[in-house]
């Protein structure tokens, strides 16, 4: 599998994916040579265009602000991780039965969730073995916003972290389960996926401190006495090297990710053409394909690629008269304060030998060359991680 969006993200991106196909659909319908008629791709009005920019700010900010959640997590669970590999502390691995099945499409997502009781599981476990951590590994697609809604999530957060693992979720999975203090399996829900993990547990002899939800047999239940085994957790000895993978793995990835980086360089590549023929586009078009490629510079998850997007985003803005987008001056004062603490981010850590060659947000066509195949994801999650919390430890 090659696609993890979460379900908002997705909708958010397929909404400015369908505005820029608007234009290339235009623009595809009119002959070569001959004026594009604008007709329902501009607005007619100050009011109606003040309206549009505030409502693709907001859009924005959700989808910078998921962005940005996730990689917090990551930053979390990584140091956790560093700690656990030096022997300093234990955890809990919970696994569960992969309930969650989601079919996302071009604009949104569809799903059902036939186990909600594993919320609850989880937060009960994080606040009855408080502070032990409890480490959930998962979709990066999984959206985390029920959890708000059940009595305790607040006080469980401290000690739960979550690892996304994608397509070779099994090579994280067979190194956590031996590393762990503890497992706990939520088993209502059998598959391949959780049969899999059963047989690491069988094959690493660690069914003894492995407690279910649902215990059948000789498996041990999760009650009392287990919850307070658990809460006297130590460290496993320190392990010969850190765990061989990063805490969190791109949402979009493989053929489609190509795919999308392309279509986003096409955009690029084609007003730039524009600008150097001298033939002007009404900025409302514009603005509705450089938005794309700013919510795809988010889905991408490269902030070199996004540093790029709002910046031309932003200096399309600067364009409009007053009685055109009469906010424009505030609009764009908050996107560039954003830029230039992202780019001082970027900077911070791009200077560090862990980031060479990672990231490059001055030049589109090196970009585009490291997009073209050549990622490594592992390093670009890691650096990714520690831009986002520089960016986020800095003043607004």
């Amino acid at each position: 599998m090659d696609y993890f969006m979460p379900q908002l993200l997705n909708t958010l991106i397929g909404e400015a994916e369908t505005d820029a196909r608007a234009v290339l659909d235009r623009l595809v319908d009119t002959p070569d040579g001959a004026a594009v008629d604008p007709a329902g791709l501009v607005l007619s009005d100050a009011t109606a265009r003040t309206k549009l920019e505030r409502d693709r700010a907001g859009r924005f900010a959700l989808m910078f602000e998921t962005l940005t959640d996730k990689y917090a997590n990551a930053a979390r669970s990584t140091a956790l991780l560093r700690d656990v590999a030096a022997g300093r502390r234990g955890f809990v691995l919970f696994l569960r039965g992969f309930s969650f099945k989601e079919h996302p499409f071009a604009g949104s997502g569809v799903g059902h969730e036939a186990d909600l009781d594993e919320y609850r599981t989880r937060v009960d476990l994080a606040t009855a073995i408080a502070p032990v951590p409890v480490v959930l590994v998962r979709n990066p697609g999984t959206s985390e916003s029920l959890i708000a809604v059940f009595s305790g999530a607040e006080a469980a957060a401290p000690n739960s972290f979550a690892i996304d693992l994608g397509s070779d979720w099994y090579r994280a999975v067979a190194t956590l389960v031996p590393a762990a203090s503890f497992i706990v399996v939520r088993n209502p829900i059998l598959g391949p996926g959780l049969h899999a993990e059963l047989a690491m547990i069988e094959g690493s002899r660690r069914l003894g401190d492995t407690y279910f939800t649902h215990p059948t047999g000789a498996q041990q239940p999760l009650d009392a006495a287990a919850l307070t085994r658990m809460r006297g957790a130590t460290p496993k000895p320190p392990r010969a090297a850190p765990f061989p993978f990063p805490a969190t793995v791109p949402w979009l990835q493989g053929d489609r990710r190509e795919r999308v980086a392309a279509n986003a360089f096409f955009l690029f590549d084609y007003l730039n053409s524009l600008a150097d023929r001298g033939s002007p586009m009404p900025r409302d078009m514009q603005t509705r394909l450089l938005f794309s490629t700013v919510a795809t510079a988010v889905g991408l998850e490269r902030l070199d690629l996004l540093v790029m997007a709002l910046s031309s985003y932003a200096q399309v803005l600067t364009q409009y008269r007053p009685d055109q987008l009469p906010d424009a001056e505030e609009t764009v004062r908050g996107y560039f304060a954003l830029l230039e603490r992202l780019v001082g981010a970027i900077r911070s850590v791009a200077d560090t030998r862990d980031a060479h060659d990672v990231m490059e947000f001055r030049d589109l066509d090196r970009l585009r060359q490291v997009l073209a195949g050549n990622e490594d994801q592992d390093r670009l999650t890691r650096t990714t991680t520690k831009i986002v919390g520089h960016l986020l430890s800095t003043p607004r």
